[in-house]
């Protein structure tokens, strides 16, 4: 499951089959509800799967989220001094995650109720500039560790200038009563070309 991947999938569909507006996506996660707001795709997430709320590693508090696939959520007060790479590599590999491991997302509550988030994924094994599934996870977090009120808002590296102050709103998440999230955001077609096979 990769939420930004569903968001771009649901967005080529809606373009080249316009008389939609509503898509089911099946993924090894589930099935997953789609919809155009606007210029944006809206996803059903469902009802996050708690891992762990807290753990702690290496004292520090970590937030154990399924939105999709497992994240770790860990806030901290400065995102620029984070080594995503060394710090989320041994989150991601700790011992306690075994098999699989998770993919690690780093957190900072800004004043305006957003969060700037910087994020190391598994199987990439390196910081990647958004994730879509992982910024889910942080704003779980945020809701239930931090207070933060929906819609969240959560602005990534891929629109990253030189400091959190600088990152652009990318994705937002509203929660229902039941506890069920609900991702929006954007999806651009970048290029498109054809493959021989």
């Amino acid at each position: 499951m990769c939420g930004n991947g569903i968001r771009c999938l649901a967005d080529y569909i809606f373009k080249y089959h316009n008389s939609l507006f509503e898509v089911a996506v099946e993924t090894q996660a589930g099935i997953f509800q789609c919809r155009r707001v606007g210029d944006e795709i809206a996803v059903d997430l469902g009802i996050p799967t708690v891992l762990h709320f807290p753990i702690i590693i290496d004292e520090a508090d970590v937030y154990v989220v399924n939105t999709g696939v497992p994240h770790a959520v860990l806030f901290v007060e400065d995102l620029e001094q984070i080594s995503v790479a060394l710090q989320g590599k041994a989150i991601r590999f700790h011992p306690h995650f075994t098999p699989g491991g998770v993919n690690v997302n780093f957190a900072k509550v800004m004043e305006n109720g957003k969060v700037a988030l910087r994020t190391y994924e598994r199987g990439v094994e390196a910081e990647t500039l958004a994730c879509g599934t992982g910024a889910a996870a942080a704003a779980f977090a945020a809701m239930k560790v931090k207070q933060c009120n929906g819609p969240i808002s959560i602005l990534t590296r891929s629109s990253f200038d030189s400091s959190p102050s600088t990152y652009r709103e990318t994705i937002r998440y509203s929660f229902t009563d039941n506890g069920a999230m609900e991702m929006v955001g954007s999806a651009e077609m970048v290029f498109e070309g054809i493959v021989a096979v």
